[in-house]
């Protein structure tokens, strides 16, 4: 009975991992898509004291925004002030930061976020957690439009 209890605990705690880390790989492909396709972004302060958001303005009236909701990042992609797309990251977020270039000349726009993922590892017969992992993604703003005038 203890085998199959701890065979069954590693079987969902493996699935959930891969969840997470399916949920951050998407995050880091989306963030990084929108950052490129972005002309314009922007730090905004949240309200209740949340971390801040980032939005970033696409082609004409278009707009994404990142912000953190209990544990998950959301997306939120706005034409005008019409919702068209809103998809939820489910990563255990614990802390998240965005930073935005100044006037320098890297335009490197960065998302960084602690989750309450980690590596598990069997040890005599326990899963023992490590630390939370630290995710980092950037950007080059505006990319996409590099070769137009």
């Amino acid at each position: 009975m203890t085998t199959l209890t701890l065979l069954m605990r590693a079987g969902q705690s493996s699935a959930s991992s891969v969840t997470a880390s399916l949920a951050v790989s998407r995050l880091a492909h989306d963030f990084r898509h929108d950052v490129r396709a972005a002309s314009t972004a922007e730090r905004q302060a949240a309200d209740n004291g949340q971390p801040g958001r980032l939005r970033l303005s696409l082609a004409a009236d278009r707009v994404v925004i990142y912000e953190r909701q209990k544990a998950a990042i959301v997306r939120r992609e706005l034409s005008g002030e019409q919702s068209i797309r809103t998809e939820a990251y489910s990563v255990d977020v614990r802390d998240v930061s965005f930073a935005v270039p100044g006037d320098s000349a890297a335009r490197l726009v960065t998302l960084t976020l602690s989750s309450g993922l980690s590596d598990h590892a069997p040890t005599r017969g326990r899963f023992m957690s490590a630390a939370p992992r630290q995710f980092q993604f950037d950007a080059a703003l505006g990319a996409d439009h590099r070769f137009v005038r």
